[in-house]
């Protein structure tokens, strides 16, 4: 049995899951996931209790004891993420180094004698907080979210 696997995810306040064979829809204050398990492993929804339960059926199968953990991580993941989100604060060192954003894009000066554009992915935004360097003592700070 997985260690991981055998923990039920409880399921907060505001946020609904819902299951519809093998496909997971977990919505929130911040958005709605998908996805769709293993149709080896089981997920059980008890809404008057607010827990999801993950089980595996075989546990002697190698391949379904790596899946029901991993099945139950990621369910896990996706109820927190459209709780309460996900955020990587981040720094870049630098002399004359600088980020901002613009039309979707996050636009760096990292070195190069040309700006390097990123496409921001959807569903993920960024805040910038100090958008420019000040030697290698005050860096650029800035925090991706997402759910």
């Amino acid at each position: 049995m997985s260690r991981i696997g055998k923990k039920i995810i409880e399921i907060p306040a505001g946020v609904t899951v819902g299951l519809k064979g093998d496909i997971v829809n977990v919505s929130g204050p911040k958005g709605k996931l998908d996805f769709n398990s293993s149709s080896d492993i089981e997920v059980k929804v008890d809404t008057d209790a607010k827990q999801v339960i993950v089980s595996n059926p075989k546990p002697e199968d190698r391949n379904l004891k790596a899946m029901h953990g991993t099945v139950r991580a990621l369910i896990n993941n996706m109820v927190v993420g459209v709780s309460k989100g996900f955020t990587i604060p981040m720094r870049i060192f630098g002399t004359g180094y600088n980020i901002k954003e613009q039309g979707g894009k996050v636009i760096l000066q990292v070195g190069y004698c040309h700006p390097v554009e990123l496409k921001m992915p959807e569903g993920l935004s960024i805040e910038i907080k100090t958008p420019a360097t000040r030697g290698n003592d005050v860096p650029a700070v800035f925090t991706l979210l997402s759910i």
